[in-house]
């Protein structure tokens, strides 16, 4: 007699399921998928208003839904105080599990219906990159390709969006990955900016003046920056800065830099265009190159694609003579 496989895979909520469960066996699931999207929608944007007006049902209409979804789980999903409402317990460690489920289930449903269209393509990019140099440039690549229909996704971490299937993910990292072919962007530099206002009426002439001032560090695992190696150099450790101002990903630091709260580490090419347009300066010289870089990737399968290849084409072109 054969048998289920007894494996084990994690999400990247945390999750981890158990063979059977993923092969159809002992699933228990809410009866209505509404349910489902308005406990994501009500906890996402922390109000039974917002998340009717998003749905485009009534709030009444939520709040069934969620009461219905409660008395199947047997919990209270949300509590009411003065500041609104806010997930109890169980709803924070629901809520995580919900919105993959939720996620996976959309993309593999667009998939499908994309499914023999040569002229879809789906993007996922990880957020820095996907915010400070694709989406501005974006709206050429559809002047240039009218009939590729584009689908684009910012991510923190490649991690959470491992396996959805896109056609295309920007990753960062050293390009040696499994299972994909990986075109690098382009070359990477690091070196600290900060907004021209802010260096106005500051002395920074050397790197130990660094120490008298507000540095902005990302605390990210996946994406952090490159002040150890930049001060190394000089003999110094991010251990030396007096004062920090720590921010979750280069995204909200490099934000944070051009509104004049302090000096970031920044990388190429996530700052080029704010330093063409004065948005941010460079105070020193020295740069440092990068043994990582972003990477275009995809599934060999997917390079066959009329849309990947065009698109894979265009974007090495954008960045190219950098």
């Amino acid at each position: 007699m054969s048998r289920t496989p007894e494996t084990t895979r994690e999400t990247s909520s945390g999750i981890q399921l158990d063979g059977r469960a993923r092969y159809g066996m002992q699933r228990m699931l809410p009866s209505s998928l509404s349910s489902m999207r308005s406990f994501e929608a009500v906890a996402r944007l922390r109000s039974f208003t917002k998340a009717a007006c998003e749905l485009n049902i009534t709030q009444t209409a939520v709040s069934h839904q969620i009461r219905k979804l409660e008395a199947f789980l047997g919990v209270q999903l949300f509590v009411r105080d003065r500041d609104g409402v806010r997930l109890s317990e169980p709803g924070r460690e629901y809520v995580n599990a919900v919105t993959d489920a939720l996620n996976i289930l959309s993309f593999a449903t667009q998939q499908a219906r994309d499914y023999g269209n040569e002229e879809s393509l789906s993007i996922v990019a990880v957020a820095a990159f996907g915010l400070k140099c694709l989406m501005p440039i974006l709206p050429a690549f559809r002047s240039a390709y009218p009939d590729i229909s584009v689908r684009f996704e910012t991510i923190v971490s490649y991690a959470g969006a491992a396996g959805y299937g896109h056609d295309i993910s920007i990753r960062y990292g050293s390009g040696r990955w499994q299972g994909v072919v990986a075109h690098r962007i382009c070359p990477e530099e690091g070196f600290p900016v900060c907004s021209p206002d802010y260096l106005a009426d500051k002395v920074l002439r050397t790197p130990e003046d660094l120490f008298d001032h507000a540095i902005i560090i990302t605390s990210s695992l996946s994406f952090r920056d490159n002040w150890p190696e930049w001060l190394a150099r000089f003999g110094h450790t991010p251990d030396d800065f007096r004062e920090v101002i720590v921010c979750d990903t280069m995204s909200s630091a490099l934000q944070a830099a051009i509104d004049g709260v302090g000096i970031a580490m920044s990388r190429t090419p996530l700052v080029d265009k704010d330093l063409k347009a004065g948005r941010l300066v460079e105070p020193f010289s020295e740069r440092i190159q990068s043994d990582l870089a972003y990477y275009l990737t995809y599934s060999p399968d997917r390079g066959e694609r009329k849309a990947v290849r065009l698109f894979t084409d265009w974007l090495l072109a954008q960045f190219g003579d950098r």
